[in-house]
């Protein structure tokens, strides 16, 4: 995945960066938000009297019982009233002008609307629904099945709740038991709607999510998967950033590793700022988490849209964005797509699941597509010792299926196979998570290339490097701030090598670069150091 990573990094970076100037004088007019409510995350060391002042200055409130956000410190701020005063005594006269203004304050390190996200599905032909296959209806073979392991992987989704009743005695009741109670205890989940620990589906998309990625599971028999579900949307399906933000916090101190975000929202791409949900992802992606994001079901190009789907379309290292194919796995009519933004895609029509009545129904939509997904990135997890989104994501996306009618449309030109996504995980993709990688693994290694494992690390990690001559090979690691923090030489023969840093409790957590040079070449990885 090292060679897919960097092409959609360098592409994704380019495409965002030929947007800034054109946003800088467009609205938000075709994007839907809270009209009067703003998102922010000042910068480490701000002092609570500018974050009062600056409150007062927006004609702000923020209710404390919700806000800042527990782990990624978001405040939800409520104007209630314009004109505010910016930053030069002028007047703003709506909650654009805000964003504006905050953009341009140095102790703000992200600003943004409090955008509503939209769960969609098409309904499908229910007759002749059975079996707990979510592709039975399809006459074509997807891969969605793999050896598991009984390793633990807790999985969060994100959307409208789980159809069950909450029993004070005996505990949760789903309306499709035998599905179910295999991946939830007696903790369902949180409501971020009603603020209360019964998320009760009233919708049905989120049931019908859930009820995909267990009977992927089931399928595996990886019933060692735990399963939260996160009320973010209402009963029309909407839901606001704010919430998706306090949701993504909870699955953080919850532990979650994987989390299902089967919901879209259309807006520009960032400038300036990260955006507060670009940001709470990112956050996650250091706790090891990774996010799997449906592209959006309005046949647009993510890539040169104006207002691309989010967040699937955000730039973080940890997001897998999945589109949706048919039978014959050619592009849904409805699905985005996007060669730098939408990663992978995966079946996405007439997938059967239970929706919140515990009734089967078909259903399709880039959702779907990634809730299969979500279950097979879940099945693969079991295999992994060390739970972390850079071995999962790398599986899947090295181990895509490749058809020639994807090409140009995603990064990887592929579907979704689960077999050959875990044929990946047992080779590189998974070296220092799952285990110490063996000879035959370290002789597939390509010259000058390296592997830094397990990321994030405790106490040590190990780098794999190889060599064609006998040479000196230096090894450099530096701070966040430039500052060489480890440095050695030694001679290698020819071959492949596996060296150890064990820097303990010498320094700090946080972000490092590990840099080896070799034969007059240089390559940096970046590696976080978790305690």
């Amino acid at each position: 995945m090292k060679k897919i990573t960097q092409k959609m990094a360098g592409l994704r970076l380019a495409i965002t960066l030929s947007f800034i100037l054109s946003m800088l004088n467009i609205g938000y007019s075709g994007s839907t938000y809270v009209y009067n409510e703003v998102l922010i995350k000042f910068e480490p060391g701000t002092t609570q009297g500018y974050i009062d002042s600056l409150r007062a200055d927006y004609n702000a409130v923020e209710d404390f019982s919700i806000s800042p956000s527990p782990v990624t410190g978001i405040h939800l701020w409520q104007v209630i009233r314009f004109p505010a005063k910016g930053k030069t005594g002028n007047n703003l006269n709506n909650i654009n002008d805000i964003v504006g203004d905050g953009r341009g304050r140095t102790k703000i390190k992200s600003i943004g609307l409090n955008y509503e996200s939209l769960v969609f599905s098409y309904d499908q032909d229910n007759s002749e629904l059975g079996g707990l296959d979510p592709t039975i209806l399809c006459p074509n073979y997807f891969s969605i099945s793999c050896d598991n392991s009984d390793n633990i992987v807790k999985l969060a989704v994100l959307d409208t709740g789980i159809g069950h009743d909450h029993e004070p005695n005996t505990g949760p009741s789903f309306y499709y038991p035998g599905l179910f109670d295999p991946f939830y205890g007696n903790y369902v989940g949180y409501d971020f709607v009603n603020r209360d620990y019964y998320p009760q589906d009233d919708h049905g998309h989120g049931t019908h999510m859930a009820g995909i990625i267990a009977e992927v599971a089931t399928i595996s028999n990886a019933f060692s998967i735990q399963m939260e579900s996160f009320k973010t949307h209402d009963e029309d399906g909407i839901g606001k950033l704010f919430d998706i933000i306090l949701a993504i916090d909870q699955s953080i101190l919850n532990n979650i590793n994987i989390i299902n975000m089967s919901f879209s929202y259309q807006a520009p791409p960032p400038y300036l700022k990260v955006e507060p949900l670009e940001l709470a992802i990112n956050v996650a992606r250091d706790y090891g988490i990774l996010v799997i994001a449906a592209a959006g079901n309005d046949s647009h190009d993510n890539d040169t849209e104006g207002e691309p789907s989010y967040p699937s379309s955000f730039i973080c290292d940890n997001i897998i964005s999945v589109a949706s194919v048919d039978c014959h796995k050619e592009l849904s009519w409805f699905s985005n797509f996007g060669e730098t933004r939408v990663d992978i895609s995966m079946l996405g029509e007439d997938i059967v699941a239970p929706d919140h009545r515990g009734i089967l129904v078909a259903k399709s939509g880039t959702s779907q597509a990634t809730a299969i997904t979500s279950g097979v990135a879940a099945v693969l997890a079991t295999n992994l010792i060390s739970l972390f989104w850079d071995p999962i994501k790398c599986s899947i996306m090295d181990g895509a299926e490749y058809k020639s009618n994807l090409q140009s449309l995603m990064l990887t030109e592929g579907v979704v196979h689960a077999n050959n996504a875990y044929s990946e995980l047992t080779g590189l993709c998974g070296a220092g998570y799952r285990s110490a990688p063996s000879e035959s693994e370290l002789d597939k290694f390509e010259d000058n290339e390296i592997e830094v494992f397990p990321d994030p690390f405790g106490e040590s990690c190990n780098i794999t490097y190889t060599t064609t001559t006998d040479e000196m090979v230096s090894f450099n690691i530096y701070n966040q701030v430039g500052q060489v923090v480890f440095n050695q030489q030694e001679l290698s023969e020819k071959g492949n090598h596996i060296f150890t840093w064990s820097p303990q409790n010498s320094i700090p957590p946080g972000i490092y670069f590990v840099q080896i040079i070799q034969n007059g070449k240089e390559v940096t990885k970046k590696i976080v150091k978790q305690y």
